[in-house]
């Protein structure tokens, strides 16, 4: 599993993860081009030459990947799988921004981690997540300096898309029904947000992020088969970015998306901005 390092760290620690990824945006970013899904690496490869900004970027393939990987003048955004204790093989996917260094050769989640971002189920062969690579693009290149800034966020930036951000917002925010608990009634959705939240289907979110409609926010949730945990997003589709994340352990697939609870406390900043 890519690394996901704790806040319990020592100073020293810190102090050296801060060092490894401050320079991100002088150095030369690697896109690593892999597998076998060739329409999501289209839109990839687009999309970096459209819009990626935060460097100097060139693309490689895997194989080059291997050859470069223990060089710490390149950063690395790849896709890799990862898998949690106790699962039975990866199933998550991300997009990861990576450091190269000498520990490279130890593994991937030995490398200095700017950002592993969840990008879709790793048995997920649907297609949705391509809406979404566009703005997944951004929220990485936005990332970027909240992790370069102070020596605890490099560890804990993530922790930071509470939803605060959605307290300025004055647009509606969408949900897919397959984002929503089946332990949750999606008629209460409407009701406990004053008309401010939705439920659309997924043609109409993906729509949302493909034309970036403004004054929308929308939902995206990766909920992997025989996971251990979910992952659970608000996306701004007016200028792609991550308004909300949340992290989640799964004890089944009736609590995977979002719940009750998190409904009302996402209505509650909404309306009042707490």
């Amino acid at each position: 599993m890519m690394a996901v390092p704790a806040t319990a760290y020592a100073q020293a620690e810190l102090m050296t993860k801060k060092r490894d990824i401050q320079n991100v945006s002088s150095m030369i970013t690697k896109v690593v081009i892999s597998g076998d899904d060739a329409f999501i690496n289209l839109i990839l490869e687009d999309e970096i030459e459209r819009n990626w900004t935060v460097s100097p970027y060139e693309f490689c393939d895997l194989a080059e990947f291997e050859k470069s990987k223990c060089d710490t003048n390149y950063f690395f955004l790849i896709r890799t799988k990862g898998q949690y204790k106790n699962e039975d093989s990866p199933t998550v996917e991300f997009l990861s921004l990576l450091r190269g260094g000498p520990k490279a050769g130890q593994g991937l989640d030995k490398m200095a981690e700017v950002i592993s971002l969840p990008f879709r189920a790793a048995d997920d062969m649907e297609g949705r997540c391509a809406s979404f690579l566009p703005a997944f693009i951004n929220i990485i290149q936005e990332h970027i300096p909240k992790v370069t800034r102070s020596d605890i966020s490099a560890y804990t930036a993530m922790n930071s898309y509470k939803g605060q951000d959605l307290k300025d917002f004055s647009g509606d925010i969408l949900f897919c029904p397959e984002d929503i608990s089946r332990k949750t009634d999606t008629g209460l959705i409407e009701e406990i947000s004053s008309g401010r939240m939705f439920v659309t289907t997924s043609d109409d979110i993906g729509l949302a992020a493909e034309e970036m409609r403004p004054g929308t926010v929308v939902s995206y949730t990766i909920a992997p088969e025989g996971g251990r945990f979910a992952f659970n997003m608000l996306i701004s589709t007016e200028d792609y970015k991550l308004l909300y994340f949340r992290k989640y352990r799964m004890t089944g697939k009736e609590n995977a998306g979002f719940g009750k609870a998190e409904l009302k406390k996402l209505s509650l900043i909404i309306k009042n901005g707490k």
